[in-house]
């Protein structure tokens, strides 16, 4: 028990993690065939353990290479001597290759070997030399399993055995426990996923030192779900180790490669002491300063941290924006137009330049821009990417209450009242006056954008926009220009779509400048939801909604 209290309270930097990935592919018989003729070979298994050893290495892990496996190879002892390992903290466990069910009623999974025979003991042995001697030291240890039936491990009765934050094994399954794995998807998407945590595409606040399993979870179940599409093959879907719903665990698989970095960003958005840490893990998730920088440098620069930019372009609606996050009107800005046209982009290096978290440290991205806007200290910035409703209402209260910390949302809210009612109350409190500024970009990409947009953002009240200003990106759907769930903003918001109609213009060093533009009128309809809104003091002097259209290199 010991043990287990001084490795829970060791950093992220003092823990041993070590990779154990094993690709077992089948041996050929004296004819060159399958041992099993039912069976195909996995000749590219060991290549697959090798790709995913290499991605954790990335995250502090050393590859294990035991002597167990030295020809002639001997998987059963070289995993036995991993999950007992006393130098280990953090263990991972891959394994690539053919599983298969014990014809007993226990239904167990074995591993195939080489000769296609299985291992001469079932997963959940190694899983019980961890989780039945609780008294001795055990690294905490994920199994990722890319084999058939695989999901058995993760549903039987050894999860009920021992109190789940006690828990040191746990299973990342290719599949259910009845069903087959194909095309090595489980080790592709792990890799995939781990790569773009890696390379800072995919990201979580500098200041939780692991990402959530969950996340990482989630992340690769979409990777597998497009695999699947793209092989037109049969459906796939990973199985983890089952949680019950209540519990909030944080599990030491995934070391956050920001952690504790990023200095020059400055700190991240003060929270009120009082906040709730699952509250705060969502405001800092949700509310990315990095995210922006990210888009507006252009991709991931080589070697420059993302100092330089190559944003060129769009100087008609820098300009406009710009304008705008400087206090311009209308309250209500929309920027949408085809995947890929250059939203983010266009929407980071304005934020760059505006937010106080971002604005030194991005210099060399924005500093080129002919109109930009001054520091804002009460803007408010979420990437709507994979976020409930829940979860952005409530990383938008609490970063506005950082930024406006004399707002108070109600002691008693009523049932009435909603999240857009809730939010709206926190701009009731005395202040200077000065609205807070809202940037939401891809809120297409939010998991219920529909949700987000009709609960959350249509229905705020209209005596509370004068203190409160907000700018929204998502995607056109390909063919469609009606944008029928967002269509009451189109009545009182600077319509902004981005689209591809006209061809670039290139300027004399080769860059594919998107700056032309044309401008139409969209009329008003009264009888819209938010149609006298527009009447209100302040930032709503704006009549007319302005459509344009620019370009984008094919």
């Amino acid at each position: 028990m010991l043990d287990d209290i001084e490795d829970r309270v060791k950093s992220p930097q003092d823990r041993h993690y070590a990779v154990l990935a094993l690709g077992i592919s089948l041996s050929p018989d004296e004819d060159g065939m399958s041992p099993r003729a039912e069976l195909d070979m996995l000749d590219a298994a060991p290549l697959h353990a090798q790709r995913v050893a290499e991605a954790f290495g990335d995250f502090q892990y050393t590859p294990l290479r035991p002597k167990a496996l030295l020809d002639p190879s001997d998987h059963r002892v070289a995993i036995e001597e991993a999950v007992t390992a006393h130098d280990i903290d953090v263990l991972v466990v891959h394994i690539v290759g053919h599983g298969e069910l014990a014809a007993s009623s226990s239904e167990k999974l074995h591993v195939l070997d080489p000769r296609g025979e299985r291992l001469t003991v079932p997963v959940t042995h190694w899983i019980e030399l961890i989780e039945d001697h609780p008294r001795r030291h055990r690294p905490h240890t994920l199994f990722i399993l890319d084999v058939c039936y695989a999901g058995q491990v993760a549903v039987e009765a050894w999860h009920t055995r021992r109190q789940v934050s006690r828990r040191r094994a746990w299973v990342l399954a290719a599949t259910g426990a009845q069903e087959q794995a194909f095309g090595y998807r489980l080790s592709q998407a792990a890799t995939q996923v781990l790569h773009r945590y890696r390379d800072g595409e995919l990201r979580i606040d500098r200041s939780l030192p692991y990402i959530p399993a969950k996340t990482v979870y989630q992340e690769i179940e979409r990777v597998v779900s497009r695999l699947v599409d793209i092989d037109r093959g049969p459906v796939q879907h990973i199985l983890t180790s089952l949680v019950p719903s209540h519990v909030d665990i944080d599990l030491p698989f995934f070391p956050n490669p920001g952690y504790g970095g990023l200095k020059d960003l400055g700190p991240p958005v003060e929270l009120p002491e009082n906040v709730l840490p699952e509250i705060a893990r969502l405001t800092e998730w949700a509310g990315d300063p990095e995210h922006f920088r990210r888009r507006a440098s252009g991709g991931h620069p080589v070697a420059r941290d993302g100092l330089y930019g190559y944003f060129s372009g769009r100087e008609v609606e820098i300009a406009e924006l710009a304008t705008w996050l400087d206090g311009g009107a209308p309250a209500l800005r929309v920027v949408t137009g085809k995947p890929g046209v250059g939203k983010s982009a266009l929407l980071g290096v304005l934020v760059c330049a505006a937010h106080p978290a971002l604005r030194k440290a991005t210099r060399g991205i924005w500093g080129q821009l002919r109109n930009r806007p001054g520091e804002n200290d009460r803007l408010v910035v979420v990437h709507a990417r994979r976020l409930t409703l829940d979860q952005m209402a409530r990383s938008l209260e609490q970063q506005i209450l950082a930024v406006c910390p004399t707002g108070r949302p109600p002691d008693v809210p009523s049932p009435s009242m909603g999240p857009a009612g809730r939010l709206a109350s926190l701009l009731d409190a005395p202040d200077d006056g000065s609205p807070v500024t809202v940037v939401v970009d891809a809120l297409d990409e939010a998991e219920e954008p529909r949700d987000i947009a009709s609960v959350l953002l249509v229905p705020l009240p209209p005596g509370r926009w004068p203190n409160l200003a907000c700018c929204v990106s998502w995607s056109a759907p390909a063919g469609r220009t009606d944008y029928a769930n967002f269509s009451a903003w189109q009545n009182c918001a600077a319509w902004s779509p981005i689209s591809t109609q006209c061809p670039p213009r290139r300027c004399g060093s080769g860059c594919v400048t998107t700056s032309r533009i044309s401008l139409s009128t969209t009329p008003r309809t009264p009888a819209a939801p938010w149609a006298g809104y527009a009447r209100a003091r302040g930032r709503h002097g704006g009549g007319a909604c302005r459509q344009r259209t620019g370009s984008r290199p094919p």
